[in-house]
């Protein structure tokens, strides 16, 4: 927390040769110098091993965490603003910034892992009785739920529980209703 980040300050101050020019507000893009899959190829997960080349001046120390932007498929991208095909370059607002619909589906929002008012939205713009099934709150609908997220992703749920007629997503709203795409931290 606080107290922690204030004592990293302090370090920072009294070790000035440990120059830090990346943080969580100005990430810093580095090479991948080699990817080794380290699981049999049998494995339900792949895990992979990744050697980074951070550069010249870059200060790496214990207790760090190093974040990794992901970006969403383009295959996923692509089905999602297929669906607003009039939106898919005008740009959109979202908070204080202006992007493209692509744009903000492939690098800023996450489209990939559903969650629960996203789905409860579309719901309720689908009038689908199986996907209210699937977000009962009974203990059988939170096993239908968990198997529902870990197959589908938001085109997925778009194009299979289509809205109804007069009830559907501006773009502003859609993006309203999405995470912001998370790194993934590592320490």
């Amino acid at each position: 927390g606080a107290r922690r980040r204030a004592l990293r300050g302090l370090a920072r101050r009294l070790a000035p040769a440990a120059v830090r020019d990346a943080d969580k507000d100005h990430p810093r893009e580095v090479g991948i110098l080699a990817a080794q899959r380290i699981v049999a190829r049998q494995a339900d997960r792949a895990v992979v091993h990744y050697e980074l080349e951070a550069g010249e001046g870059f200060a790496y120390e214990p207790g760090d965490s190093l974040g990794v932007w992901p970006l969403n498929p383009t295959a996923v991208v692509a089905r999602v603003v297929a669906l607003y095909l009039a939106l898919r370059w005008r740009p959109v607002v979202r908070g204080k910034h202006e992007r493209p619909l692509g744009e903000w589906l492939g690098e800023q929002l996450e489209i990939t892992r559903l969650a629960r008012p996203f789905l409860e939205a579309q719901a309720e713009r689908s009038g689908a009785a199986e996907l209210a099934a699937v977000l009962d709150k009974s203990p059988a609908g939170t096993a239908r739920l968990q198997a529902f997220v870990a197959t589908a992703n938001v085109a997925d749920v778009l194009e299979r529980f289509p809205v109804q007629a007069g009830r559907e997503w501006t773009a502003g709203e859609l993006l309203a209703a999405l995470r912001p795409l998370a790194p993934r931290l590592y320490s």
